[in-house]
């Protein structure tokens, strides 16, 4: 019945229309006839032909206001929308019909782009009291362009309800463009944009069973579907729609999109770029896809777009703030930050570049300006974003205890099995590698994510990721070969080169290290605020001096004078013209990445500089200042932390790492270092044992001794540490073959004063038992101890003052008599670079039994090679002068005592050439880690008395699980007059 009467329909319409057109063509020509026409041809669908007619009608009677208002109507529905406007305003100006203008006119600004105009239009129909359906639907659809999906939920509501039941009809309700269906569909969307995704995939699931071919709707339920966690479902549909609209772009780039969720990023990709060949490329679909390539951390090509298409963009604004976030992303943080500051320069209420500044902060861990920056965002609007950033902030405040998670076994063990079965799934994969390498398994965490790299050639996260591992698995050649690679292929990207630059300073590769800094201070800031503001040299006499302090000839770094003239212009803004200083400002703004760029990459650059070149506290002074804009800068963190361990600082290093895990819970290195600080903290065990020999000249130097020593150490606070020690001494003298035996005790302190000065001091008392000799031959016990305190001067020169009071003792007369040697001492020590340090030592002693030494020596030490194998050259000279020589006195040719009997040299001088051989074998070669390292010095040497020598001296440390270390050494010395060895050993444990 129904398809009958279709027919007959179509048979009438053309038969009107030929009716119609013989009158035309008889000259019987009316307006109302074209009209006819016209509303004949709209309902053919024929939309282009009816507004010929329209226009026609319009022309043989313009004073018709109905005709005009067709004419309108006709106009917008063709996309003429200023046209049709024109017309509707005129219709206006005679208040015809106000309710259907101001209708049409919201319709006309909402479907050329601006919802914003068009709400109002819609808005003052409903209060002059018409409330069509068509209006509801129309102002709903404009809501929700805005985002206003409550409301716009609101006018769906009132729009069905205007409908009423006779819309529900069957037929109305299989018909996709009448308007019941339209009021579903757009409901269901919005309930999708709200994130209502139980609401939304019931209504999208029900519109969908009606309407399978829908394709807007096909996509937000999987969308939706996605979201709900039934990513296959989302999928099985899209695959489904596309059997059949194979070449469907829109399709392609929704399953691309879903394979984002999957993890097989490949698959995003390819798709994408299969979408990309079938769709006539538009600056749109190509942002589109720069936006993926961020979120599979592809950020460089995504950068590379939008930076591209940015300066064509229709909303460059938008482009600006999404490419920042894409920099930030890189860890570009100077050049996004510079970006959003321009933006908001323009746009100071830009509340998205203040959210996505933010953001930035958040990541750069600069807690206090990302909330300050929430809390303005959330002053204009409930931003869902601002507030989580505030709850992020809020958690790292509050997070005060530290989880110390010893394993991360089970987590690994899931993810093995996960990317066993999905190989492809980059997430997983890569999440798995970052584990490993947190646990240090750093050959399984490559292994993984080479074959990542298979799969994804010269992807930036894993291949940055590779390079870092190699870095941190000690592999540097590797890891440098990898860093230019990437430099080859990206040269702009600062992260490249910083990061190489720190791997080649953990490699000991200074030279590279310090080219691979400077690409980035080759050009500097200042030349270029220069060249910016020369024009305006002659505006201004206070700018002219300026602008030539700037480029005069001075040692300050670029980023510091930088600092300097914005400092000026800042008090000086108020002199100059305004038109001067708004030029100021843009430059400034302009150059505030670069300066950012150029402080971070000087900074740290001559920060890890100075601390190879063994000047550790001018490092520190350079680090704080990088800290100061850079809070979060881990690299910079570890290498104070390292500084604090070496100048026993432990309060400073504890505090340092707590900072770093605070910013990277999942350090690879803190968490174990802390621990070993935790476990150096505890009271130390150990034991010691000697044993020596000594001869000389006859038996006037000959003795022998052994002994053990029982020590426990303490820390009594976080910079001063207390030694408690017993000791039992043999000794076996030469002359008149005596036997004794000491008992020692020791009290010692050392603490460090400030990062400057350190002080050591100690006492000794050392009592005799069990003598063989007779009573008037017996050693006297005797008290002795030390005290000595050395400053830094700035790392140029470290200056030591001391005094000890020790026993002077090589044979029996000498422990007999008890000599005591109170010694006065100066040392200076003075690093030429980091290679060659010259040393010199002054000592004045005075001997108990009326005697006077003076000593001066000198050494200088020069490496060959660099850290962890290092060969070492030292030369080392002295001379000693005693005021007076040893006298013997004899009784029928046997001795029986000697006056001073001690050696005794005047004016003698020795030289010595020593080869050192060092290796470090530690597994973690930081300061706060188990030690293993074997030392050997040989040395040959002479003096003014022509007595030519050799000695070796070799030492073996390893500690081990943190609580035991042990060391075994010794030396062995042969000349013509001087003959000696020696072995040591101890062990010791941390309770």
């Amino acid at each position: 019945m129904k398809k009958s009467f279709q027919i007959y329909l179509t048979i009438f319409v053309i038969l009107a229309n030929l009716c119609i057109c013989n009158e035309i063509s008889a000259g019987n020509t009316a307006s109302e006839d074209y009209h006819h026409l016209a509303m004949i041809e709209l309902q053919e669908s024929r939309a282009e032909e009816a507004l010929e007619y329209f226009k026609k009608s319009f022309a043989a009677d313009p004073q018709n206001a109905e005709y005009r208002l067709w004419l309108a109507r006709s106009l917008i529905w063709n996309r003429f929308y200023n046209e049709g406007i024109g017309h509707l305003r005129h219709l206006q100006s005679q208040n015809y019909k106000p309710g259907d203008v101001l209708l049409l006119k919201g319709q006309a600004s909402f479907w050329s782009g601006n919802p914003s105009l068009a709400l109002p239009e819609l808005d003052q129909a409903i209060e002059q009291g018409f409330d069509s359906a068509e209006l509801f639907l129309t102002r709903g659809e404009v809501l929700i362009a805005l985002a206003s999906f409550s409301q716009a939920l609101a006018a769906f509501a009132k729009a069905e309800q205007k409908l009423g039941d006779d819309a529900k009809t069957p037929d109305l309700l299989k018909d996709i463009n009448s308007s019941i269906n339209k009021i579903f569909k757009n409901r269901a969307l919005c309930h999708s944009y709200m994130a209502d995704d139980t609401e939304a995939e019931t209504e999208l699931r029900a519109f969908n069973a009606r309407f399978p071919e829908e394709l807007d709707v096909i996509i937000e339920l999987s969308r939706v579907l996605r979201r709900n966690g039934k990513l296959e479902q989302a999928l099985s549909l899209l695959q489904e729609s596309l059997t059949k609209l194979p070449e469907n772009s829109a399709l392609l780039f929704e399953i691309a999109d879903s394979h984002i969720k999957t993890g097989q990023w490949h698959q995003t990709r390819n798709f994408y770029e299969r979408g990309i060949e079938l769709a006539s490329v538009t600056a749109e679909i190509e942002l589109r896809w720069a936006n993926r390539l961020a979120q599979i951390r592809n950020f460089p090509q995504a950068a590379e777009i939008m930076q591209r298409l940015l300066p064509d963009a229709a909303g460059k604004t938008g482009v600006k703030i999404e490419l920042a976030w894409t920099f930030a992303s890189m860890e570009r943080y100077e050049e996004a930050e510079g970006m959003l500051l321009a933006v908001l320069a323009d746009e100071p209420a830009n509340q998205q570049a203040k959210l996505t500044l933010a953001r930035i902060k958040l990541l750069e861990k600069k807690y206090d300006e990302a909330r300050e920056l929430s809390l303005q965002v959330l002053q204009h609007s409930e931003s869902s974003d601002a507030k989580q950033i505030l709850r992020e902030v809020e958690a790292f405040y509050q997070n005060l205890s530290l989880d110390y998670r010893e394993s991360r076994h089970e987590r690994i063990a899931e993810l093995e099995l996960r990317v066993d079965k999905e190989p492809e799934n980059f997430p997983a994969v890569f999440e798995l590698v970052q584990e490993l390498a947190n646990q240090k398994q750093f050959d399984r965490a490559l292994c993984h994510l080479n074959r990542l790299l298979c799969i994804y050639p010269r992807h930036y996260a894993a291949w940055l990721m590779r390079a870092r591992i190699l870095g941190w698995s000690q592999n540097f050649c590797c890891s440098l070969c990898n860093y230019e690679a990437m430099t080859c292929h990206d040269p702009e990207n600062p992260v490249y080169y910083r990061e190489a630059g720190r791997t080649a300073f953990w490699a000991n590769e200074i030279k590279l290290a310090l080219e691979l800094y400077q690409k980035f201070l080759e050009n500097p800031v200042y030349n270029r605020l220069h060249a910016a503001l020369a024009p305006h040299n002659a505006e201004s006499k206070n700018l002219s001096d300026e602008l030539e302090k700037l480029i005069r000839t001075s040692q300050k770094p670029a980023y510091q004078r930088f600092e300097e003239f914005a400092h000026w212009f800042a008090n000086a803004r108020t002199q100059l013209e305004p038109g001067i200083a708004c030029e100021i400002d843009e430059v400034l703004r302009a150059l505030h990445s670069s300066w950012l760029l150029q402080r971070h990459f000087y900074l740290e650059s001559q920060g890890k500089l100075l601390n190879q070149q063994r000047k550790p506290r001018r490092a520190l002074n350079t680090f704080n200042r990088l800290i100061e804009t850079e809070p979060a800068n881990l690299e910079v963190l570890f290498d104070r932390s390292q500084i604090f361990c070496s100048l026993g600082m432990l309060d400073n290093e504890r505090n340092t790492y707590n900072r770093i895990l605070r910013y990277a819970p999942d350090h690879n290195l803190i968490r174990d270092a802390l621990k070993k600080l935790d476990d150096d903290e505890r009271p130390l065990l150990r034991f010691r044992y000697h044993s020596q020999q000594e001869k000389g000249r006859g038996t006037l130097a000959t003795m022998r001794m052994h002994g053990s020593r029982l020590e426990a150490l303490a820390y009594l606070n976080s910079r001063w540490r207390a030694t408690i020690a017993g000791s039992t001494r043999y000794y076996r003298p030469g002359i008149w073959q005596g036997r004794f035996r000491s008992f020692e005790s020791e009290l010692s302190l050392a603490g460090v004063l400030s990062a400057s000065t350190r002080l050591n001091a100690g006492l000794r008392d050392n009592r005799f038992v069990a003598n063989r000799m007779p009573q008037q031959l017996s050693p006297r016990s005797r008290s002795s101890g030390f005290i000595d305190l050395t400053h830094s001067f700035n790392d140029r020169l470290e200056l030591t003052l001391g005094f000890s009071r020790s026993e002077a003792y090589s044979n029996d007369v000498a422990l007999r008599d008890g000599i005591m040697l109170d010694n006065s001492f100066i040392a200076v020590k003075y690093p030429f670079s980091r290679k060659f340090v010259l040393g010199a030592k002054l000592e004045d002693g005075r001997y108990s039994d009326a005697n006077r030494l003076r000593v001066f020596s000198l050494n200088a030490q020069y490496d060959l090679t660099e850290f962890p194998e290092i060969f070492r050259l030292i030369l080392s000279g002295e001379r000693r002068h005693t005021e007076h020589t040893s006298r013997y006195a004899f009784l029928n040719g046997n001795l029986i005592d000697i006056r001073h009997p001690y050696w005794t040299p005047q004016n003698y001088r020795g030289h010595n050439l020593a080869l050192q051989y060092y290796r470090d074998m530690s597994k973690i070669r930081i300061g706060r880690a188990d030690k293993h390292y074997f030392s050997a010095i040989v040395s040959l040497g002479n003096d003014s008395i022509d007595n030519p020598g050799r000695r070796l001296d070799w030492q073996w440390h390893l500690d081990w699980n943190n609580r035991w270390e042990a060391e075994l050494g010794g030396y062995w010395h042969d000349s013509d007059d001087w003959k000696s060895h020696r072995l040591n050993f101890y062990i010791g444990y941390r309770l």
